[in-house]
């Protein structure tokens, strides 16, 4: 019996020693460690030090403090005073809609590469452009580049070491763009593409290249193919012109957001608002048979575009001009396309118990290849005349 002890405790100490071994950092690591914590203090002037809640054990700038101001239910409240100092303030129009709280929205330490790249802030989230752009690793940018060709053509390659205009340029280059970009009448290697497929795609990585639809022409079902497939652009972004926008500014439920705007400004009402579209519920049942009906009678029986994005959120906001009795007006609309979206059932596909579980589980299935995320946005305006 004593044998097995001691042979217990030797493989117990052992382990330890290895761990404490394996977490030690060498004198250089520690003094780099303390030169992080403080470069990253913004309370060093003031000789308070905050605690520290790092992974990299200070190798890269990381520091993180409590907040003084918490939320609880619907007070923000002061955990050093012990007072209430405001109220939570919470628009009930539209619970499901409701936007994260300043403090929660914040990150809670600095980007840990933030040392490599110090024209930006280190609390920046992918260079400033979510709409453009996702950080799914946290790893350094890569992006594309453009070099100006004698016949008035531009040739594009990648560089892992551009991120952008402003570095291409000092760097030789005469232009850049973000991974994902789509360039119109382009070509790959001297071929042009076919079938409508016109513009070329500039993806996430050199070897991501390949032919895809220009936003100004596709079409919702081509769109939805490459969703599908997991092909072509993961992100496309739709203004005036573009058929996809066309398509969508007929739907009935935007003609009634016009309608409204009109008769706020007449009425001395709201110049900017939100006017959700939405599948859920039981009043969502007849909306979500007829939207989805359009795809047996190619179009028919509702809107192919709205067919695609299901429900949505429009947003927009009007400038009347008293002069000449017109009203600007402009609209956008936003839309992620995941395969729970598209699989969902009705009523109870719509309700958090739901998303929370097996929708979130069908999401983690396909977070790569066909079927993975992909995004559309689409801003417009439009001059509205003044009711009379």
């Amino acid at each position: 019996m004593k044998k097995p002890l001691i042979i217990f405790l030797l493989l117990l100490i052992s382990s330890f020693l290895f761990a404490q071994e394996k977490d030690s950092l060498t004198q250089a690591e520690k003094e780099r460690r303390e030169q992080n914590i403080q470069a990253g203090n913004p309370f060093k002037k003031y000789g308070y030090t905050p605690k520290i809640a790092t992974l990299s054990k200070g190798k890269y700038l990381e520091w993180h403090d409590l907040d003084s101001i918490v939320i609880i239910g619907s007070v923000y409240y002061n955990t050093k005073s012990k007072k209430i100092i405001d109220f939570v303030e919470r628009d009930m129009t539209y619970p499901n809609a409701q936007p994260l709280s300043d403090i929660r929205g914040r990150w809670i330490s600095p980007d840990p590469l933030s040392e490599e790249f110090p024209d930006w802030s280190p609390y920046n989230y992918a260079l400033n452009n979510p709409i453009n752009l996702m950080d799914p690793t946290g790893m350094a940018p890569e992006d594309w580049v453009g070099k100006n060709n004698a016949n008035g053509t531009t040739s594009w390659s990648w560089d892992d070491n551009i991120t952008s205009l402003e570095q291409a340029k000092a760097a030789g280059y005469d232009d850049y763009r973000a991974p994902g970009s789509i360039i119109d009448n382009g070509k790959i290697n001297g071929q042009s593409g076919t079938d409508g497929q016109t513009s070329v795609y500039l993806g996430q990585s050199a070897n991501d290249v390949s032919f895809t639809y220009p936003n100004s022409t596709v079409t919702p079902f081509q769109v939805g193919t490459e969703w599908l497939s997991g092909t072509g652009p993961r992100h496309r972004d739709f203004t005036n012109g573009d058929y996809f926008t066309e398509l969508l500014r007929q739907h009935e439920h935007i003609g009634n957001a016009r309608s409204t705007i009109m008769d706020n400004v007449a009425n001395g009402g709201a110049l900017t608002g939100n006017s959700p579209y939405e599948l859920g519920g039981v009043q969502g049942v007849g909306l979500y048979i007829k939207d989805y009906s359009t795809l047996l009678t190619g179009g028919a029986t509702g809107n192919l575009a709205v067919t695609y994005l299901g429900s949505y959120n429009l947003k927009w906001s009007a400038t009347p001009n008293a002069e000449n009795g017109t009203i600007s007006v402009n609209f956008s609309v936003g839309n992620t396309s995941t395969m729970q979206s598209a699989s969902r059932p009705p009523v109870i596909g719509y309700l958090p118990g739901w998303q929370n579980t097996v929708g979130r589980r069908i999401n983690e299935a396909f977070q790569t290849g066909w079927g993975s995320k992909t995004s559309q946005s689409f801003n417009w305006t439009e001059t509205l005349q003044m009711r009379k």
